[in-house]
């Protein structure tokens, strides 16, 4: 009797701090972005090639991932042609973004993304990607007005 109230315990205890980490990482959704040494912007081409923007400067990268606090949204029916991907030392955190969403694409399965995190843009996170494709000239970035 006493064994079996022990691992009851010990059982209501895992998952009690299995339901705090589960809580923390769904109201904490940044911490993702911990570790990331360098973030590239994307802009699919349909008739001319992609451009990249690379972001390697540590304060440069710092400054921008200052500005990511996610609050969560439903999924809309935007047609993303722009994707921010964060390098960490051992993995990447792929984005979808547009100028109201930002979707965490999580880990790639048969050629889709089946865990995909939907989130409000953050208007500090837009300024700072807008402000980086206007510097380039020669390139027309479609980052509204």
């Amino acid at each position: 009797m006493r064994r079996k109230k022990l691992i009851r315990s010990a059982v209501l205890i895992i998952f009690g701090i299995a339901a705090l980490i589960a809580v923390y990482s769904w109201t904490h959704p940044e911490r993702v972005f911990k570790g990331t040494t360098a973030i590239t912007f994307t802009e699919r081409g349909f008739q001319e090639p992609d451009m990249k923007i690379i972001v390697t400067n540590p304060a440069d990268v710092q400054r921008i991932l200052g500005t990511i606090q996610l609050a969560p949204k439903s999924a809309c029916m935007c047609s993303h042609i722009q994707q921010a991907t964060f390098q960490k030392p051992n993995e990447m955190v792929e984005a979808s973004i547009c100028g109201h969403c930002f979707s965490i694409l999580g880990r790639k399965k048969d050629g889709w993304y089946p865990n995909v995190r939907e989130y409000w843009m953050p208007a500090g996170f837009y300024a700072e990607f807008r402000r980086l494709a206007l510097s380039r000239t020669n390139e027309h970035w479609h980052v509204g007005e």
